[in-house]
């Protein structure tokens, strides 16, 4: 049963004016592509519309998609991006990588891709001064984000701002505590999810027991390097894929219902208190959300999650065909498709944003810090990929 209680709501109303979002924005941090724009909105506004390419023409169902850049090389599992918009990070494969280069940062502002030795799962802090890669030389390699404004050729992790952390394990996700606190790294049980390079047919699988368990560990950052505490592990029945809020005060996790199908989001409330080695922390429920999805990501005011969602044969009607047997339906069913979908934890509304074209995947959206969502589109009719920008949470908001 779907609960989005007056708790969830309070916390909601206390991020809308001391979240990352706000804290952000007094500290002046520029974000990508808002030159002289008083609301959020006008940005990007010199960048192309989808619909106005035309392998984008049928994508925009809410909002205006702006298309960031078109990549030169494949990708590999999930994309992230900095709170200011400005990088984009990816795992690489195959051709129109920068030579000795296994992943990418893409630098939006120089158009300049900055090679990264690692595998994939990028993560930037909400402050806009850290970030993290996975399967690098020293493990998990965390960085300052200063690094990426001096556009290296190749980022190696033997840099001075950057450190190898042990015990962060794959599917990370990153928030940090508001007013100077430490940051937050989740683990969870997590199901592999590199959907849409090949036809991809249905969510990934929600193979979480009643065993099933996160990890916590709090980072401490001196402004050019980290060292982690020691970890916390806490039981979380039945759920996985979990990520943390901006603020670290909440997380939210996939939650499994009968044969590993998802049935929806719990969201949890973190309470952390540190200690003279290490922080105590607890997860008590604070709602769940009926929507069908993927690893999730918060907005930075905490008000939205957004995901996306392969195309699955049930799913007919929101399509607007009448049954599975309509010819349209078996087409887009033939090569499958993956759609953004958008979360209210305010109203509880499910609002899917997208309208990809048969073999187009629409994947990995998260949030800047204003409200943009960025997501990832792997099109297997031309074997392109592009960074696209949504602004569908932004109208909600000014509604």
């Amino acid at each position: 049963e779907e609960s989005l209680g007056g708790e969830l709501q309070a916390m909601i109303d206390e991020r809308r004016f001391d979240g990352w979002e706000a804290a952000n924005a007094d500290e002046g941090i520029e974000m990508f592509g808002c030159a002289g724009a008083v609301d959020p909105l006008d940005c990007l506004s010199d960048l192309p519309s989808a619909k106005d390419k035309e392998y984008g023409a049928t994508w925009e169902r809410e909002g205006t998609l702006r298309i960031l850049k078109e990549l030169g090389f494949k990708t590999f599992f999930w994309m992230r991006s900095s709170a200011d918009g400005r990088f984009v990070g990816n795992g690489g494969r195959g051709d129109g990588l920068p030579e000795g280069a296994r992943s990418v940062i893409s630098d939006l502002v120089t158009g300049f891709d900055i090679g990264v030795d690692a595998s994939y799962d990028p993560g930037f802090f909400p402050d806009n001064k850290a970030w993290v890669f996975q399967g690098t030389p020293v493990g998990a390699g965390f960085c300052a984000q200063s690094l990426l404004e001096r556009n290296p050729g190749l980022i190696k992790f033997d840099e001075p701002e950057c450190v190898g952390v042990a015990g962060i394990s794959l599917y990370q996700h990153v928030g940090s505590a508001l007013g100077g606190g430490d940051y937050f790294v989740v683990n969870s049980q997590f199901v592999s999810d590199n959907g849409g390079h090949r036809t991809t047919l249905k969510d990934p699988a929600a193979r979480f027991g009643a065993s099933a368990r996160i990890k916590m560990t709090p980072m401490i950052f001196d402004g050019s390097t980290f060292s982690a505490l020691p970890a916390v592990k806490l039981d979380t029945p039945y759920e996985g894929d979990t990520v943390i809020s901006p603020s670290s005060q909440l997380i939210a996790g996939r939650l499994a219902g009968p044969d590993s199908r998802q049935i929806g989001y719990v969201f949890r409330r973190v309470d952390a208190r540190k200690g003279d080695t290490t922080y105590t922390i607890q997860v008590p429920e604070v709602g769940r959300l009926c929507m069908k999805g993927t690893k999730p990501s918060f907005s930075y005011d905490e008000q939205f999650i957004v995901t996306h969602h392969y195309v699955e044969e049930e799913d007919f009607a929101e399509y607007g065909f009448a049954s599975a047997e309509d010819e349209g339906w078996k087409a887009l069913r033939e090569k499958g498709a993956a759609d953004i979908w958008l979360g209210d934890l305010r109203t509880g509304a499910k609002i899917r944003i997208t309208n990809m074209a048969p073999g187009q995947y629409a994947l990995f959206p998260h949030f800047r810090s204003d409200g943009w969502i960025y997501f990832l589109v792997r099109d297997t009719n031309v074997g392109r990929e592009y960074v696209v920008a949504a602004d569908a949470a932004l109208h909600i908001k000014s509604e």
